[in-house]
């Protein structure tokens, strides 16, 4: 049995885009035993708020309609809630929105107003930006109560500490919580310099022991997503990462 490692490169892609992409390997691997993920290092250029996240929630108040828009960009949650102010109070400055504040307890979103005109959301697209506000799915509305209007779903925006790597080419050996199969979590650490890298600190295994030997390896088809199963979107910036092989010599 042989131990070698593979650097591998988004940029030496054949086709594809940096997130998902095909590399062809210049020797094949015969009788691949396991695979151990070594190391990775991707720029800090994501968005957890992509196109397809932009839009997709409606709030009425006092007759008239307003569909939030959020622009594209990477958000911490006092983020998300200062947009969402600025947005409401500009498009209903009779409503008198004081604040949107979020509960870590609770994991939602609540948006205060002194008019006693009832202020109401509702999920107008599948899957967009009501995920992450707290209207999703789809037709999911509220009214507020007593001046407050609480979504009706927990906030799910993700932040850059977790990614989902699949390799086509190799065995499923992680389950997620909404039962996406991948290659290796990738348990990410911010470090200087616009980089993150994988966290070997953070006993996460990314170890592929397979139950039967892969035969040939020549080709490698990567993709990345987020936690919520959207892909990853690199936004044209390169990536690396390093595997350990063991397979026959």
């Amino acid at each position: 049995m042989a131990t070698s490692y593979l650097f591998v490169r988004s940029a030496d892609r054949s086709l594809g885009s940096s997130s998902a992409f095909s590399v062809a390997l210049n020797t094949p691997y015969r009788n691949v035993k396991a695979i151990s993920l070594v190391s990775a290092e991707l720029p800090f250029s994501m968005f957890n708020v992509d196109n397809v996240y932009l839009q997709g929630v409606q709030f009425t108040h006092n007759g008239g309609t307003f569909n939030l828009v959020l622009s594209a960009g990477y958000y911490l949650v006092s983020d998300l809630c200062a947009a969402m102010l600025s947005a409401l109070q500009a498009a209903f400055p009779s409503a008198g929105v004081t604040s949107v504040t979020y509960s870590s307890t609770s994991g939602k979103i609540s948006i205060a107003y002194t008019s006693g005109l009832v202020l109401s959301v509702v999920s107008t697209t599948a899957g967009s930006l009501g995920r992450i506000v707290g209207t999703d799915p789809l037709g999911a509305s509220t009214v507020a109560s007593g001046g407050v209007l609480v979504m009706p779903y927990v906030v799910q925006l993700f932040s850059l500490s977790t990614l989902l790597m699949k390799i086509v080419e190799l065995p499923a050996q992680c389950v997620t919580t909404n039962n996406m199969t991948c290659f290796a979590r990738l348990q990410l650490a911010a470090t200087p310099g616009g980089f993150v890298m994988l966290n070997n600190a953070s006993g996460t295994v990314n170890t592929s022991q397979f139950p039967s030997p892969v035969a040939t390896l020549s080709t490698l088809t990567v993709s990345l997503f987020t936690p919520d199963g959207q892909p990853a979107n690199l936004h044209g910036c390169e990536w690396s990462f390093t595997l350990l092989i063991q397979a026959s010599a």
